[in-house]
């Protein structure tokens, strides 16, 4: 038998919330189970024996409730030092690899390196491409308005117009 069952309810199969002792059959029950028992009628029966409950205060088992709390927090602090203790594993062995074959060790960090560079190439030229195409179709839209405009004005307008377009910095 786990530890853990010994702070399950045996009505609805959680772990205790505030559990009371019923002194009727010395069971545990969570309090929010009493208390809606006592709103539905007067005379109240235990869940476990049947017997009739009296209409009193029912009090939390301290003593249950603080082993429950330390038994959760410690396992939770020894969850945290499983997840350390397995990635020393991993870092441990990593080290065994690299000791036990050192040029691998090397070829294969080298390569990954590799691969870190070529996929930054890769998302370098795409950026470069986009920014390319955005500035070849601002000069199309330059291009198509400078020639609009030249149909309406004549030549020596015209060259005075191309000749102050082409200042425009791009």
């Amino acid at each position: 038998m786990n530890i853990k069952d010994d702070f399950t309810c045996s009505h609805c199969k959680e772990t205790y919330m505030d559990p009371v002792f019923l002194t009727c059959c010395g069971e545990n029950v969570c309090k929010k189970h009493i208390d809606e028992l006592m709103l539905q009628t007067t005379n109240v029966s235990c869940m476990f024996c049947e017997k009739v409950l009296p209409k009193q205060e029912f009090h939390i088992n301290k003593v249950l409730k603080n082993l429950i709390d330390r038994e959760l927090h410690t396992s939770t602090i020894d969850q945290k030092y499983q997840d350390v203790l397995e990635q020393l594993k991993k870092k441990i062995s990593q080290i065994e690899n690299i000791h036990d074959d050192p040029e691998n060790a090397i070829y294969t960090k080298i390569s990954e390196l590799k691969r870190h560079v070529d996929l930054d190439r890769e998302n370098a030229k795409i950026k470069i491409d986009k920014s390319a195409d955005e500035i070849i179709k601002k000069l199309d839209s330059y291009e198509t308005d400078l020639k609009a405009g030249c149909k309406s004005i004549s030549d020596s307008e015209y060259n005075e117009k191309l000749v102050a377009s082409m200042k425009i910095k791009l």
